[in-house]
């Protein structure tokens, strides 16, 4: 007995179209989003009341790096 090749690949089409619909659904929010969110709010209300530069200094990592178009960069604190 020889199976059909049309019911082969119809079946192939709808595991495709499953997988494709179901990769697709919404997943739950990232925390972590939710934490750089935060954060970027922190420094907004930190800068409106202490300044830009102390706000850059506290919240850049020693290592970091301020690249700037029209002047030199600035690496670390």
């Amino acid at each position: 007995m020889r199976k059909k090749n049309g019911v082969n690949i119809m079946l192939f089409v709808i595991i495709i179209i499953l997988i494709g619909i179901l990769s697709c659904s919404k997943s739950p929010k990232n925390q972590t989003e939710g934490i750089l969110l935060q954060t970027d709010r922190d420094f907004s209300a930190k800068s409106v009341n202490e300044g830009r530069h102390k706000t850059f200094l506290y919240y850049i990592a020693d290592d970091g790096a301020i690249f700037r178009t029209l002047s030199l960069n600035v690496r670390g604190r």
